[in-house]
């Protein structure tokens, strides 16, 4: 049976993911992946609520299940109708609230205190007491008598359980006022997680979140969809052709969104010296280009690329994403003379072919959590560069899969060439990528995580103005209407086939 939310009460927990928007980033596309694949499993379980706008992204979450309460954040102190709408969307059983990002853990909070308050008043079986001038004959009440005496049962709703998952070691989180108040939203949040131990770590540093009250699972991409996504050359050269870029050229790119904690002005400086030297270091031509890209995902030079017209062997620059710093980054590509190498495909919201057309991934980040543009880069058989933030030592085995840059710029030069020079070597750490990303970084596993803890708890006694009273999940009617009282808790959830 279904209540009017459209979830399965006795089988699946509700969950409503809450988010600022859903604006092209890894956060946002992490929730659209989470909604469509725990709805493929329970259909009408998931659903996402944006504070301020959709967003771009909001186009991909399947079956039109995104809601936004226009929130106007600037309002001090915080926009109480905003967190009343919230309030409204959540289903009468007990839901999950999962927030994502500083902002939206506060409405979360929010929401949850006032959903906590909120109860029925029940007088004699009726919704409001017999006095109340206000009840009409139409709405079938029965006019009270002096033979009626009021009797009251307080019956609050079930509350929600609160979720935070915290993305990255977030700048601005080391203002003390944002310390303050994650502390405090801290008390009043069921489960916090982090998405590596890094940024567990950070979160315990500068949000004064107590260790022990962090949960740790990390992010996951499906792998298996991304690999096969690679099973045709023909991507990457659809892509070269549409920017004008020679089938045997080295594309350097990166995948995400441009802004200052991106760190894509890093990367434009070292390109704009790497173009500036002797790329091949005495190769005939750039050792993974074009050709050398084999249609099972392998990238090996063939006996066909020695023979190949090289005249195209010259590197590009390809960054697939849009952002605040956009502008800056094409005044600086100008200022440094590689403006004619340097391509801006802008937001894309399948970023795979775009992979598919590089022959090094880069992550120049300042700040990181666990991306998901690293994984899918790993999981699709690309060599990777990554700065050493966040989680990304943490993900490349300390660069067992990956090469790790140092945070002096001049030598990412010089990485970077040995990474075209010596494609046997990028070849072994390409291949334990893959692995490491499949047995550890999969978008079942992250998902088997999050059930655990989205799972319902048993119920307990609640108290309202200081009276122990049963906690109820929804009213008489509802509950002889679906034939239940409470939710039972799930089997753990496969996801391997979606």
């Amino acid at each position: 049976m279904q209540d009017a939310w459209g979830c399965i009460i006795n089988m699946v927990t509700p969950v409503i993911h809450l988010v600022i928007s859903l604006a092209p980033g890894g956060l946002e596309r992490l929730v659209v992946d989470w909604t469509n694949a725990r709805n493929q499993l329970h259909p009408g379980s998931t659903r996402i609520v944006c504070l301020d706008e959709p967003g771009a992204l909001a186009g991909q979450v399947e079956g039109g299940t995104v809601s936004c309460v226009n929130a106007c954040r600037s309002r001090f102190p915080w926009d109480h109708a905003a967190v009343r709408r919230v309030v409204d969307i959540l289903p009468q059983c007990a839901p999950v609230l999962h927030a994502h990002n500083l902002a939206a853990w506060q409405y979360g909070v929010l929401a949850k205190l006032m959903r906590k308050t909120s109860m029925t008043m029940v007088w004699g079986g009726c919704p409001h007491p017999p006095s109340d001038p206000g009840r009409q004959k139409a709405d079938g009440d029965i006019r009270p008598t002096r033979n009626i005496r009021p009797t009251r049962n307080i019956r609050p709703t079930r509350n929600i359980r609160l979720i935070y998952s915290q993305h990255g070691a977030n700048v601005h989180n080391m203002r003390l006022r944002d310390r303050i108040r994650a502390r405090i939203l801290a008390c009043f949040t069921d489960e916090i997680v982090a998405v590596s131990e890094a940024t567990a770590e950070v979160m315990a540093k500068t949000m004064w979140v107590p260790r022990k009250r962090i949960r740790v699972i990390v992010n996951g991409v499906a792998g298996k969809k991304e690999s096969a996504s690679f099973a045709k050359a023909t991507v990457a050269m659809e892509v070269r052709t549409k920017y004008g870029i020679h089938e045997n050229a080295c594309v350097i790119g990166s995948v995400g969104r441009l802004a200052q904690v991106k760190g894509c002005d890093r990367l434009i400086r070292a390109f704009a010296a790497l173009n500036g030297s002797t790329v091949w270091g005495g190769c005939p031509h750039p050792p993974f280009a074009g050709r050398g890209r084999q249609a099972d995902g392998d990238i090996r030079p063939t006996p066909e690329d020695d023979a190949a017209d090289h005249s195209g062997s010259e590197a590009y620059l390809l960054l697939t994403g849009d952002g605040p710093e956009r502008a800056n980054l094409e005044g600086q590509a100008r200022k440094l003379g590689v403006s004619d190498r340097v391509i801006f495909t802008g937001y894309q919201a399948d970023p795979t072919p775009y992979l598919a057309a590089m022959d090094i991934f880069v992550l120049p980040s300042r700040s990181e959590g666990v991306s998901v543009a690293l994984l899918e880069a790993m999981a699709a058989g690309v060599p990777v560069a990554v700065t050493d933030v966040g989680a990304n030592r943490e993900i490349l085995e300390e660069g067992k899969c990956g090469l790790i840059l140092p945070e002096e710029e001049g030598k990412w030069t010089d990485i970077l060439l040995s990474v075209i020079q010596d494609p046997a070597d990028a070849q072994v750490r390409v291949e334990a990528a893959r692995t490491r990303v499949a047995k550890h970084y999969s978008l079942e596993a992250t998902m088997d995580g999050y059930e655990k803890i989205y799972a319902p708890q048993e119920l307990d006694q609640g108290s309202v103005c200081g009276v122990d009273v049963p906690i109820h999940l929804a009213s008489d009617q509802s509950e002889r209407r679906m034939g239940t009282s409470a939710p039972q808790k799930t089997n753990k959830t496969d996801y391997d086939h979606i």
